[in-house]
């Protein structure tokens, strides 16, 4: 019996090891002619709102659940969250901003005010309506003490300042869709060149897929 219940222990312990997480992964088994459907909901016969091409990496999978269909991932559909089945996909590596564990080439925005911006390895940029694309060198980027997955980065260029803070919150939302994003981020723009006061912007972000 107690050999029974240490075998049983076990298993259980190995099917939670290989369990699917949320992470970065790439389509894996669909056909060079096929694609991979991004369904409405974690069932085989919900509707289709939605594609991966076969070779689709990365994909950005925010909650993953077991279904009698097996394990499924939610995405980013459109202008919503969509699901995938996690037999098509396998985990993928993706490059970080060095000193964090955040990946570079998010992409990041917000609403009212609408603003664009991009994080990399090298630099920050940010462009709004009324501000033209600026692009300026990343000088840090470390990660806060004591908490996991949430990032300072600073980038300046002479009197120009940029300042992100960015955590991982897979409930972001950008006011304006039924998609919801992996990060969180707020800015905080600086000029003291013409001295404008500085500016605060917040938004969500997320790694697209190539």
């Amino acid at each position: 019996m107690r050999s029974l219940v240490s075998c049983l222990i076990f298993l259980a312990a190995t099917v939670h090891a290989i369990a699917a997480e949320p992470g970065y992964y790439k389509v894996a088994g669909v056909a060079s002619s096929d694609v991979l459907n991004i369904r409405i909901a974690p069932d085989p016969s919900s509707d289709v709102i939605g594609e991966f091409a076969p070779d689709a990496s990365p994909v950005e999978v925010l909650e993953v659940v077991t279904s009698g269909a097996g394990e499924w991932g939610r995405v980013i559909a459109s202008d919503s969250d969509g699901w995938v089945s996690m037999h098509f996909l396998k985990p993928t590596e993706v490059a970080f901003i060095p000193g964090t564990e955040l990946p570079s080439g998010l992409q990041c925005s917000g609403t009212e005010p609408f603003w664009d911006g991009v994080l990399a390895t090298n630099n920050l940029s940010f462009s709004t309506i009324d501000v033209a694309e600026q692009s300026l060198p990343l000088g840090a980027a470390v990660t806060t003490l004591g908490r996991q997955y949430r990032y300072a980065l600073v980038a300046e260029n002479g009197q120009k300042r940029m300042t992100a803070i960015v955590a991982q919150d897979f409930e972001c939302s950008d006011g304006m869709s039924d998609r919801h994003y992996r990060w969180r981020i707020d800015v905080l723009r600086e000029n003291s060149e013409d001295g404008d006061l500085p500016a605060a912007y917040e938004g969500c972000c997320r790694l697209p897929v190539r």
